[in-house]
């Protein structure tokens, strides 16, 4: 029986005007289990209309693409062509991060093939973002048939499209205050590191996970990579989580400074 397309989360703001789209930029984050599409207003980043879709995928051999469509089907608000701009992030396993200083744009495909540890496919595009006030150069590979597909539903539309490791940098770049901090962002079977130290980044990973012990156990490796004491490290957890999560009490043995910010109460933690 095939895997049905399920409805995760829905939210709609009262202030969210359908009538007025081109206010709204739309967002959309694709990954190998998710489909993520919100609104927002200008440079806010608090979502005033979401849905999160998990993908009828059953095998890494189903297509991403066809999940998505099925989304799109009979979809009004995704379906309609006067929205403001769309923002397409990927968030997936296939990118490095290059200082700018040593980027060079005709070795892209080099980078992410090296950073893959393959060769890339003719199904894959590769692109690159230029994050932390243009000192470092994300570069990424994505499918691209799907992004073709999403340009084809927008046609009188600015699209443009970004990984996700460089919506996080900006992010943390933004709100880093401590010495030494450590952000943790939680999916469901994937996660996000990015550490900082004097309002530096030291390090951007995503790692594959199947138990919080493998969670911790990547964090912990990390730090000890940069001779980083745990003890004097702020960490931020980002996701479903509490001060009852598996992920908070295995980690509180080794972090004494853990700050929650739970997905669940707060739609603008979890897009980040």
């Amino acid at each position: 029986m095939k895997k049905r397309l399920i409805l995760t989360k829905q939210f709609t703001s009262p202030t969210f005007l359908y009538e007025e789209l081109s206010r709204y930029t739309l967002h959309l984050e694709i990954n190998d289990t998710y489909f993520y599409c919100w609104a927002t207003e200008n440079k806010e980043h608090n979502p005033l209309w979401l849905e999160c879709y998990l993908l009828p995928t059953e095998s890494k051999d189903d297509s991403i693409l066809e999940g998505i469509k099925e989304v799109y089907k009979d979809h009004g608000l995704l379906n309609s062509i006067k929205w403001n701009r769309v923002s397409v992030r990927f968030n997936n396993q296939f990118f490095t991060q290059i200082p700018a200083s040593l980027f060079q744009k005709e070795y892209s495909t080099y980078y992410i093939q090296l950073a893959k540890g393959n060769l890339l496919s003719n199904e894959q595009e590769v692109k690159y973002d230029s994050i932390l006030t243009g000192k470092v150069i994300t570069v990424y590979t994505h499918e691209t048939a799907i992004y073709n597909w999403l340009m084809e539903q927008y046609p009188f539309v600015v699209v443009s499209s970004e990984h996700q490791s460089s919506v996080l940098c900006e992010k943390t770049r933004q709100k880093t205050d401590s010495l030494t901090e450590a952000n943790v962002y939680l999916y469901k079977d994937h996660f996000f590191v990015l550490i900082h130290q004097n309002e530096q980044l030291l390090f951007c990973n995503r790692f594959l996970y199947q138990t919080t012990e493998d969670i911790a156990f990547f964090l912990l490796y990390a730090l000890n990579e940069l001779a980083i004491v745990p003890t004097e490290t702020t960490t931020t957890l980002w996701g479903e989580v509490d001060t009852k999560s598996p992920i908070v009490t295995l980690l509180s043995d080794y972090l004494p400074e853990i700050i929650l910010k739970d997905t669940r109460s707060d739609y603008s933690n979890l897009l980040h």
